[in-house]
């Protein structure tokens, strides 16, 4: 088993505060205020998907950063769709992970991109600013902080334990 197979595991409350560096009852929160909409959610007891890691992750550090809960519920809804399914290629990237927020306007209206680089950065920049009428409000997301914090925990018990199953069972235990 390889890294990429950890995307296909699921992952209690409990596991998922402890990979993400957080309170559970934070977590509990979350869900029920309808901050984190995660993959099938359901009423009970929940399993959480790689991509459920990945945006509570993303909001989690957001909103450690004092962004606004509502851009940060946008903004991690838009990286982990954007990412989805491409995680292996996200956490092994050695170019830096940008997500570009164009927040001018209402909450609902607002526009992202996923970059990847600083010369893409800066060219989704100019591209945002030749088109927006009404002065654009730029936030710049830094996901590579976000998403080597993960790769390094997934990273750790792999090599301590050789296999993806192994690393989950640890992270499990943790």
């Amino acid at each position: 088993m390889s890294k990429s197979d950890l995307e296909y595991g699921t992952f209690t409350a409990s596991e998922v505060a402890n990979i993400v560096g957080m309170n559970p009852e934070t977590l509990r929160v979350w869900r029920r205020r309808k901050n984190v909409v995660l993959e099938g959610e359901r009423e009970g007891w929940t399993r959480f998907t790689f991509n459920d890691v990945m945006l509570i992750t993303v909001y989690h550090r957001l909103t450690q950063s004092n962004c606004a809960t509502g851009l940060a519920e946008v903004v991690s809804s838009r990286i982990v769709d954007a990412l989805k399914g491409d995680w292996s290629y996200a956490l092994s990237s050695r170019k830096p992970i940008y997500c570009l927020v164009n927040a001018s306007g209402p909450i609902e209206s607002l526009t992202s991109e996923i970059v990847f680089g600083r010369k893409e950065l800066s060219a989704a920049i100019s591209r945002m600013m030749k088109v927006q009428d009404n002065g654009p409000v730029y936030q710049v997301v830094d996901c590579t902080k976000v998403f080597k914090h993960i790769n390094q925990k997934i990273m750790t018990t792999l090599l301590m334990f050789g296999s993806a199953e192994q690393s989950m069972k640890k992270l499990r235990e943790e």
